[in-house]
Order: C-alpha cells, then structure tokens, then sequence
C-alpha cells in the first residue's frame, strides 16, 4: 500500500509539471488567447471535466457521498484551490515563467507541513527536513533580476497560501472526519466548478471583458494543434490532483507533499527537453536535492 502511495505522488508531480508546460506552450503559441476571461474557462473546463468523471465513478459504484459536517472542509478546498489558486498559478506562469512560477508556488508545504504538525499530527522531525526542502529550493532558483514582474511574483506567493489552506482541510477531512479521497475530491470539484460559474457570470457580465468575449468567439477551434493541448491540459491537470488527494491519503500530508512537490525538478527537466528554457547548474542541482531529500524523507518515515 505504501509503494502505491509512493507512486501515486510522483505522479501527480509529473503531470503537473506537464499541465505547466502545456499550458505555456499553449500561451507561447496562441498569445491572442492570454485573456482574463479565456484562462477562466480553461479552468472552468477541466474542473468540470474531472467532476464528470469523478461522478461517473461514483455512480457507477453506487457511493455518492453526502455533503455534512465531516466533510465541510471539503468545500472550502474547492474554493482555495480553485478557481482562486488555480487562476492565479495560470496567470503567473504567464508572467514569470513556468519555472519561476513552479519554484514560488512549491513553497505552500511549508506552511502546510507547519500547519499539519498541529492538525495533523505530523512528526516535527519531518516538517523540519521538509521545511528544509523547499527553503534550499527557493534558493537555488529564486534570484530577482531587474525585469522580473513582482506581480507575477505576488501571484505565485498566493497560490502558495491558498494551496497550503487546501491541503491541510483536505487532509484533515480524510483522517480526521474518516472520509475517503474520492468523496473528498467529489465534493472539491463540485464546488470548485461551481466558483468558476460564479466567476464567469461577474465577468462576462462585466463591460470591460466584451473585448475578451470577442476573443473567445473567434477562436478557430477546429486548430487541432489548439485542440490537442488543451486535451493534455485538462487530462494531466485533473488526473494530478486526483493522484494527489489519494496520495495524502495513503501517506498523510508531509510524505505526499513532498513527492508532489518534485512538479518542481520535473518542470526543470521538461522545459530543457522541450527546448523551453535552459538548464543550468542551479537547476541541476534543484533536481538532485529535490530527489535525494524526497528519498531520505520517505525511507525515515517507513520505519
């Protein structure tokens, strides 16, 4: 059991280093679509995916849970990691970069491994060598140059937080509240998709966004390359996140986090595969110690 749960993390890292990608590859191509209203129903459209499978699951098993106390918490999830996190990750890695932007954001486990030593009941002895994980990350990549957007970087330091309030609710509904990860993420989903309905109400509704409303109407959807990205997105975005939640809870927050958090090297490794951005010492020696520290924390938590 735990060997799956050890797979089922790394996955969700890898594919959302390629929903990362995608998406700048996506932006790169198509920069007549970096629009408010465009990046919403993007997000719109693979939260609504992931719920109608996730339903169709469900329904087929029979095992619809039901909205009560024990998994409120579950709501607010949905609300913190999307549409608001989510957004605004998008958003910043169109400003910054994927990289830049994965590196910031990989900073929500330190508040969250904080959060779950009370909550969660997570070792100190873990939080500490995650903490010190994702500080040494921060330092090797993070170096602030003159153009770099400090919008982009705020955006990046919300997710962050947001991601981090998610995990610990999450987390705390599946082990404290006795709830199962698919239930979890279910009621994630749904209300998750239906923040985004809101969100795209306002701002359809909105005078300003007519022009990015015309955007979306002359997009020629029959672009197979367009087509075929957004595919990818919404596949290694939802199936990421579900991989996730039944890593966290497999293993608990602390374990799961830190081998989701290897979005980071994967990231890194993609972008100079694919000719995206260069790789450089720094980002060599991010992937090692990600790796090595994700192996030291998973063998000392064994015994």
């Amino acid at each position: 059991m735990m060997k799956k749960g050890y797979i089922l993390g790394l996955s969700s890292g890898f594919l959302w280093a390629i929903s990362g990608i995608v998406y700048q590859i996506l932006y790169n191509n198509f920069p007549n679509l970096d629009t408010l209203l465009f990046s919403i129903f993007i997000l719109f459209f693979i939260e609504f995916i992931s719920l109608v499978t996730i339903s169709s699951y469900l329904y087929k098993n029979k095992k619809f849970p039901s909205i009560n106390k024990n998994n409120y918490f579950a709501i607010f999830s949905g609300l913190l990691g999307a549409p608001i996190a989510m957004f605004c990750y998008l958003k910043a890695i169109q400003i910054i970069g994927v990289n830049y932007a994965a590196a910031i954001s990989s900073t929500y486990p330190i508040l969250a491994a904080l959060l779950s030593i009370k909550i969660n009941k997570e070792k100190k002895e873990n939080v500490i060598l995650f903490t010190s994980l994702i500080l040494i990350t921060i330092l090797l990549n993070i170096e602030l140059e003159s153009d770099i957007s400090i919008i982009g970087i705020f955006l990046a330091i919300f997710v962050s937080i947001s991601w981090a309030s998610e995990i610990t609710l999450s987390s705390y509904a599946m082990h404290n509240k006795k709830n199962k990860a698919e239930d979890i993420y279910f009621i994630r989903q749904l209300f998750s998709v239906l923040g985004y309905i809101i969100v795209i109400l306002y701002t359809t509704l909105t005078t300003d966004n007519m022009k990015n409303i015309e955007t979306i109407e002359n997009i020629d959807y029959n672009n197979t390359y367009l087509v075929i990205l957004v595919i990818s997105l919404t596949i290694s975005s939802g199936l990421s996140y579900f991989l996730y939640y039944k890593a966290i809870e497999i293993l608990k927050p602390i374990r799961a986090m830190a081998l989701n958090i290897t979005y980071t090297a994967w990231s890194i490794i993609l972008s100079h595969i694919l000719m995206i951005d260069r790789i450089d010492i720094k980002s060599i020696l991010t992937c090692f110690i990600i790796f090595t520290f994700v192996t030291i924390l998973s063998k000392e938590r064994i015994k």
